[in-house]
């Protein structure tokens, strides 16, 4: 008991000591004036900081409410829009414009299941801005379709090879797809393995994909 009893007063000793040493630092930091007292027009930062701006500077038309104005084609269809500076492409299309088919994935461009066309070139919506599309054609996947409004060659053959399983990754396989056929009509499978680089899927493997887009190239 002796020795039990002399160490809890050594280390009620050692605790009053740590609080004795610590009521001397707050005493000291005492000392030091409040910035405000220095510096009379110092003002804390209460807003956020600006959104960095990456449109063009065709597009850069501020609106009283800090937003910007742009029209493009979606689909087909013109639209005209005045959205905040920073919103990203794939905010837009889902949130604003409703078309959940392009899906959002990593939000870094790691995964392509985020895919539209701009233009006719396959780009992740993650890393771009809504306002870049200034003057630009976007299409979705729901803008993709063959012949009379049916199914695009790609979706059948998607299809007929079970290359749909999941099917988070496959609207952004299916545009990835599109843009090189667009681009190649005549692509080998090793185009199809370098374009597909980009597009990452759990579920298939792969190889029904890639027998898929062979056999879309075959279809008129």
């Amino acid at each position: 008991m002796k020795g039990k009893n002399w160490n809890l007063k050594s280390r009620n000793r050692r605790g009053s000591k740590r609080r004795v040493e610590g009521a001397e630092i707050r005493n000291s930091l005492k000392l030091y004036p409040k910035p405000s007292t220095l510096y009379p027009d110092f003002k804390p930062m209460t807003q956020k900081r600006p959104q960095v701006y990456f449109a063009p500077p065709s597009v850069r038309r501020r609106l009283t409410d800090g937003g910007v104005s742009f029209s493009c084609l979606v689909n087909g269809r013109k639209i005209e829009r005045e959205i905040d500076s920073s919103r990203a492409l794939i905010e837009f299309i889902r949130e604003d414009l409703g078309l959940k088919g392009t899906k959002e994935g990593c939000g870094e461009g790691e995964c392509g299941a985020c895919m539209v066309l701009v233009d006719g070139k396959a780009v992740n919506a993650c890393l771009m801005m809504a306002v870049q599309l200034q003057g630009r054609e976007l299409i979705t996947i729901e803008g993709i379709k063959g012949k009379n409004g049916g199914l695009h060659p790609l979706q059948k053959t998607f299809m007929a090879e079970g290359a749909v399983q999941c099917g988070f990754c496959s609207p952004g396989l299916i545009i990835a797809s599109e843009a090189l056929l667009r681009r190649k009509p005549d692509a080998t499978l090793e185009d199809i393995k370098l374009e597909l680089t980009g597009n990452l899927c759990r579920c298939t493997g792969y190889e029904k994909v890639l027998s898929a887009v062979q056999k879309a190239q075959k279809l008129p």
